[in-house]
């Protein structure tokens, strides 16, 4: 009778054991959802789950883990922590952890450029999701399958995933996600000329920014610049000097700097384009829109030198970004490795407490049991290894398979970003040439017109009168002589009669040949005299 009241008590102590650990799990994901990142890495990298036997335990904490990764931005080197969180959820059929586990994965595949698979991800979350009452996470879903399809161009299917990413965010009650929701869903009704319907929610975006922490304003202010650019330049301004007050980033100081371009400010322009340029850091792909911008806006001024010299930096920034993809991938397929490695190292330990719990049991089981439970004890050993052999050899079949379709796409990602940095060399060559020819046409252009204003003003000299001039001779006589003197043609201090008077005694012209000259009467002419007395 002594055998199974042992076995009773191991089995419950070692389900208190399990059951406190993943209410620690729980805890840790309730950091999570409050965006207490920090706090809750702390927190599961202090945790030892290694003597840990319940895989549903293993599963939740295997999916906080990644999930960490993921909320903090980095992007794993390998999905085996999700892709057994997945395996374990399905044998349960538990919808809720599903849903989170797909779309997890979904928005790292994402981040890979593995458009297709992620999107097959986001898809079985979107179906797991159906019958959950997290509608935070139904909200999250929506929104990356609506950001797909737009940018996919499958505009009336993204409006109708955005429409329900805001129902679902309402719902929820959650702020932030009800700001970035209705952000996207202004932005796709603008794409799609509904532009009624984009005012109406960057309203209502307006009424809840106060109650979303600053950190989550700034690309909805950077959005809202955007919106307002072709509108009024100065409302602009405002949202992107509201977005960089709160945060610095690369996007805004782009919008600013187009912003200044339109108001003629080239020179705060040029700064902008600058700060931009110096606060990217690692952003290579943003860093060299930038820099691209500020060579567009030095050729356009004829400054081709130093244009010459951006171009040189853009391809020296395509030389390093394609070295980084190729180092990341070199980095990741190293990380994918000391993954496996650990992992095998983990599993090993957890076998190896294994047989230090069998040993113990088994010492106790001896107690009650002598030599029958030693034969018993010696074939369960036995079985164990063998197990333990076969699971081994199919995970290493397994892992070898993985290593040679990785190096297969590590060979093709150099391919494409080798193609991806040659057609960059190709357009920018291309560029060059315009730029080159429209300002080869403009000096042509301007040359012609100087020529023409000469002309015209020889034969005023000659005592040619003016009267019936057609207005592009007037004004390219006007062009011209403000070379000779750009005090006398201040459009903005001058009339256009006024400015034919100053530069006609300019000329040494008396009262009587400008008359003439301009067709004037003398009331006329007194009147013009009086009011260049007066400025």
């Amino acid at each position: 009778m002594k055998l199974p009241i042992l076995l009773t008590i191991f089995s419950f102590f070692l389900g208190c054991s399990n059951n406190t650990v993943y209410k620690e799990l729980e805890a840790i994901d309730s950091l999570m959802e409050r965006d207490l990142l920090d706090s809750a890495r702390v927190a599961l990298s202090g945790m030892d789950v290694s003597a840990v036997e319940d895989d549903g335990v293993i599963a939740y904490y295997d999916m906080l883990s990644y999930l960490i990764e993921f909320r903090q931005g980095n992007v794993p080197a390998s999905d085996s922590l999700i892709d057994h969180s997945i395996d374990y959820y399905t044998k349960k059929n538990d919808h809720d952890m599903l849903a989170r586990s797909y779309y997890y994965k979904g928005r790292i595949l994402h981040k890979r450029d593995k458009v297709k698979e992620a999107i097959i991800c986001l898809k079985k979350a979107e179906s797991h999701s159906e019958n959950i009452s997290n509608y935070l996470l139904r909200s999250r879903i929506k929104n990356s399958l609506a950001e797909f399809n737009i940018s996919g161009g499958e505009h009336q299917k993204g409006l109708a995933y955005s429409l329900k990413a805001v129902e679902y965010a309402e719902i929820s009650g959650n702020k932030e996600q009800m700001l970035l929701s209705m952000d996207k869903l202004a932005v796709i009704y603008n794409r799609i000329g509904k532009r009624d319907s984009g005012s109406y929610y960057r309203e209502k975006c307006m009424h809840i920014i106060k109650d979303v922490p600053p950190e989550s304003q700034v690309a909805f202010l950077a959005n809202i610049a955007l919106t307002y650019k072709d509108i009024g330049t100065e409302k602009a301004k405002q949202y992107v000097f509201q977005s960089l007050q709160i945060e610095e980033r690369p996007g805004p100081y782009r919008i600013l700097s187009d912003i200044y371009l339109a108001e003629g400010n080239t020179a705060e322009a040029e700064k902008s384009l600058r700060r931009g340029i110096a606060i990217c850091k690692n952003d290579l792909f943003t860093e060299i829109n930038l820099i691209n911008d500020l060579r567009e806006y030095k050729q356009s001024i004829g400054q081709t030198a130093e244009a010459a010299q951006l171009g040189d930096k853009i391809i020296f920034l395509s030389d390093s970004l394609q070295r980084k993809l190729q180092n990341d991938s070199i980095v990741e397929a190293q990380m994918i490795f000391e993954n496996q490695k650990a992992s095998e190292s983990f599993r090993h330990q957890k076998y190896n407490l294994r047989i230090v719990y069998a040993i113990s049991f088994l010492t106790l089981l001896l107690l009650c049991g002598g030599a029958i439970y030693h034969n018993m004890r010696k074939r369960r050993k036995a079985r164990i290894i063998i197990d333990s052999q076969h699971e081994k050899l199919k995970k290493y079949e397994k892992t070898t398979a993985d290593y040679v379709h990785k190096v297969e796409k590590l060979s093709e990602k150099e391919k494409e970003t080798k193609r991806m940095a040659e057609n960059l060399r190709r357009n920018m060559k291309n560029l060059e040439d315009r730029h080159q020819r429209d300002i080869e046409t403009a000096q042509q252009k301007a040359a012609e017109h100087m020529l023409r204003g000469y002309r015209l003003f020889e034969a005023v000299k000659g005592g040619a009168c003016i009267s019936k001039w057609t207005k592009e001779e007037r004004k390219l006589f006007v062009e011209y002589y403000t070379t000779v003197n750009p005090s006398l043609t201040d459009a903005k201090k001058f009339s256009q009669n006024e400015i034919f008077y100053n530069i006609l005694t300019d000329m040494g012209n008396d009262d009587e040949a400008v008359m003439r000259i301009m067709s004037l009467s003398l009331s006329a002419f007194r009147t013009m005299k009086s009011r260049l007395k007066k400025k």
